[in-house]
Protein backbone atom coordinates (compact mmCIF):
# COMPACT_ATOMS: atom_id res chain seq x y z
CA UNK A 1 0.00 0.00 0.00
CA UNK A 2 2.78 2.47 0.83
CA UNK A 3 5.30 1.61 -1.29
CA UNK A 4 2.84 1.51 -4.54
CA UNK A 5 1.72 4.84 -3.77
CA UNK A 6 -2.06 4.23 -3.24
CA UNK A 7 -3.21 7.00 -1.56
CA UNK A 8 -6.75 6.01 0.03
CA UNK A 9 -8.03 6.45 3.25
CA UNK A 10 -7.19 2.53 4.10
CA UNK A 11 -3.90 3.37 5.75
CA UNK A 12 -1.77 0.18 7.74
CA UNK A 13 -3.15 0.10 11.33
CA UNK A 14 -1.98 -1.26 15.02
CA UNK A 15 -3.13 -4.54 13.78
CA UNK A 16 -1.69 -4.88 10.56
CA UNK A 17 1.53 -3.03 11.85
CA UNK A 18 2.22 -6.36 13.17
CA UNK A 19 1.53 -8.42 10.58
CA UNK A 20 4.00 -6.44 8.09
CA UNK A 21 7.00 -6.12 11.00
CA UNK A 22 6.36 -9.84 11.13
CA UNK A 23 7.17 -10.46 7.52
CA UNK A 24 10.29 -7.92 7.20
CA UNK A 25 11.57 -9.88 10.14
CA UNK A 26 11.31 -12.93 8.66
CA UNK A 27 12.95 -11.56 5.59
CA UNK A 28 15.44 -9.92 7.83
CA UNK A 29 14.25 -6.71 5.62
CA UNK A 30 16.09 -3.66 8.03
CA UNK A 31 15.17 -0.80 5.30
CA UNK A 32 11.51 -1.90 4.69
CA UNK A 33 10.91 -2.37 8.49
CA UNK A 34 12.44 0.83 9.56
CA UNK A 35 10.05 2.67 6.96
CA UNK A 36 7.30 1.25 8.88
CA UNK A 37 8.15 2.01 11.94
CA UNK A 38 8.75 5.70 10.67
CA UNK A 39 5.54 5.02 9.48
CA UNK A 40 4.51 4.06 12.86
CA UNK A 41 6.26 7.40 14.45
CA UNK A 42 4.33 9.84 11.83
CA UNK A 43 0.67 8.44 11.87
CA UNK A 44 -0.17 6.51 14.73
CA UNK A 45 2.28 6.48 17.29
CA UNK A 46 2.95 2.94 19.17
CA UNK A 47 1.18 0.33 20.94
CA UNK A 48 2.02 -3.46 22.81
CA UNK A 49 1.13 -5.04 19.95
CA UNK A 50 3.05 -2.83 17.63
CA UNK A 51 5.90 -2.07 20.18
CA UNK A 52 6.23 -5.90 20.69
CA UNK A 53 6.33 -6.50 16.89
CA UNK A 54 8.86 -3.49 16.28
CA UNK A 55 11.32 -5.12 19.00
CA UNK A 56 11.08 -8.54 17.67
CA UNK A 57 11.54 -6.91 13.99
CA UNK A 58 14.53 -5.36 15.20
CA UNK A 59 15.87 -8.27 17.43
CA UNK A 60 15.59 -10.61 14.66
CA UNK A 61 18.01 -8.63 12.29
CA UNK A 62 20.67 -7.78 15.04
CA UNK A 63 19.60 -4.15 15.60
CA UNK A 64 19.46 -4.98 19.72
CA UNK A 65 20.65 -0.83 19.94
CA UNK A 66 17.04 -0.07 18.14
CA UNK A 67 15.03 -2.69 20.35
CA UNK A 68 16.22 -1.46 23.30
CA UNK A 69 15.42 2.27 22.25
CA UNK A 70 11.74 0.82 21.25
CA UNK A 71 11.21 -1.32 24.71
CA UNK A 72 12.21 2.68 26.33
CA UNK A 73 9.53 4.25 24.49
CA UNK A 74 6.54 2.08 25.68
CA UNK A 75 5.25 2.53 29.67
CA UNK A 76 4.82 0.30 31.29
CA UNK A 77 6.11 -2.64 28.63
CA UNK A 78 4.30 -6.68 29.24
CA UNK A 79 5.85 -9.65 30.17
CA UNK A 80 5.61 -10.02 26.00
CA UNK A 81 8.69 -7.35 25.30
CA UNK A 82 10.54 -7.96 28.50
CA UNK A 83 10.85 -11.77 26.98
CA UNK A 84 11.43 -10.22 23.42
CA UNK A 85 14.21 -8.62 24.71
CA UNK A 86 16.10 -11.20 26.93
CA UNK A 87 15.54 -13.38 23.92
CA UNK A 88 16.78 -10.90 21.13
CA UNK A 89 20.19 -10.44 23.52
CA UNK A 90 20.52 -14.20 24.08
CA UNK A 91 20.22 -14.67 20.20
CA UNK A 92 22.50 -12.21 19.31
CA UNK A 93 25.02 -12.90 21.27
CA UNK A 94 24.92 -10.99 24.49
CA UNK A 95 24.12 -13.48 27.22
CA UNK A 96 25.22 -10.85 29.92
CA UNK A 97 22.76 -8.53 28.44
CA UNK A 98 20.11 -11.31 28.68
CA UNK A 99 20.52 -12.21 31.75
CA UNK A 100 20.78 -8.41 33.26
CA UNK A 101 17.75 -7.71 31.45
CA UNK A 102 16.29 -10.77 32.81
CA UNK A 103 17.06 -9.20 36.86
CA UNK A 104 16.10 -5.81 35.85
CA UNK A 105 12.83 -7.36 34.91
CA UNK A 106 12.24 -9.55 38.31
CA UNK A 107 13.43 -6.39 40.12
CA UNK A 108 10.12 -4.04 38.15
CA UNK A 109 7.99 -7.79 39.56
CA UNK A 110 7.52 -8.92 36.02
CA UNK A 111 6.71 -12.32 35.78
CA UNK A 112 8.91 -14.33 33.64
CA UNK A 113 7.08 -16.63 31.27
CA UNK A 114 8.46 -19.89 30.29
CA UNK A 115 10.09 -18.96 27.05
CA UNK A 116 11.98 -16.43 28.54
CA UNK A 117 13.31 -18.63 31.63
CA UNK A 118 14.58 -21.17 28.34
CA UNK A 119 16.17 -17.94 26.77
CA UNK A 120 17.65 -17.05 30.23
CA UNK A 121 18.88 -20.77 31.23
CA UNK A 122 20.65 -20.91 27.44
CA UNK A 123 22.53 -17.70 28.31
CA UNK A 124 24.24 -19.18 31.47
CA UNK A 125 25.10 -21.82 29.55
CA UNK A 126 26.77 -19.33 26.64
CA UNK A 127 28.48 -17.85 29.68
CA UNK A 128 29.69 -21.21 31.10
CA UNK A 129 27.99 -20.30 34.19
CA UNK A 130 26.46 -23.53 36.14
CA UNK A 131 26.21 -21.71 39.38
CA UNK A 132 24.14 -18.86 37.47
CA UNK A 133 22.18 -21.77 35.73
CA UNK A 134 21.18 -23.23 38.84
CA UNK A 135 20.03 -20.10 40.65
CA UNK A 136 17.67 -19.52 37.87
CA UNK A 137 16.92 -23.43 37.95
CA UNK A 138 16.31 -22.75 41.74
CA UNK A 139 14.24 -19.82 41.06
CA UNK A 140 12.03 -21.32 38.28
CA UNK A 141 10.98 -24.08 41.14
CA UNK A 142 10.64 -21.60 43.51
CA UNK A 143 8.09 -19.67 41.03
CA UNK A 144 6.32 -23.27 40.24
CA UNK A 145 6.79 -22.45 36.43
Amino acid sequence: MVSSGITTDDKPDHFTTPIALKACAGLRALKYGMMIHGFVKKNHGMNMFVGSALIDFYSKCGQMGEALRVFKEISGPDVVMWTSMVIGYEHNGYPEEAIAFFSQMVVECVNPDPVMLVSVVSACAQLLNFKLGSCVHGFVIGRGV
